[in-house]
């Protein structure tokens, strides 16, 4: 299946979308902050990024690791789930700006999110 890299600042959010992923066959690797998730991202080049926008206390918050990620020739494919509890729709239209592939509100449905890696990894 997938190499799925989860980046999001709650151990808890983190660790049952890591569960659920896994006993779907992906295998899963979780960075809590935006400057470790880029440094997965360079080491692993995972198939899809599950990426939160919102990571306080974190040197690069999500935006930053998205334009990161895109002005990355190596990189700038790797498609973008972002979720996030900013739900204005200007927000997803800035996400989407910014080079997500897929925007999911959270809370999110685990069905939702499955598809998208799918989609993006068939």
């Amino acid at each position: 299946m997938a190499l799925v890299l989860v980046i999001d600042d709650s151990i808890d959010n983190a660790s049952l979308v890591r569960a659920i992923l896994n006993n779907a066959g992906h295998e899963v690797v979780v960075a809590l902050n935006g400057v470790d998730g880029f440094h997965q991202i360079t080491a692993l080049k995972p198939d899809v990024i599950i990426l939160d926008l919102r990571l306080p206390g974190s040197e690069m918050d999500g935006w930053q690791l998205i334009q990161a990620v895109r002005g990355e020739p190596a990189l700038h494919n790797i498609p973008i789930i972002v979720t996030s509890v900013e739900v204005m729709p200007e927000d997803r239209e800035r996400a989407f700006n910014a080079g997500c592939n897929a925007f999911l509100s959270k809370p999110y449905s685990i069905r939702d999110l499955a598809q998208r890696i799918i989609e993006y990894t068939s």
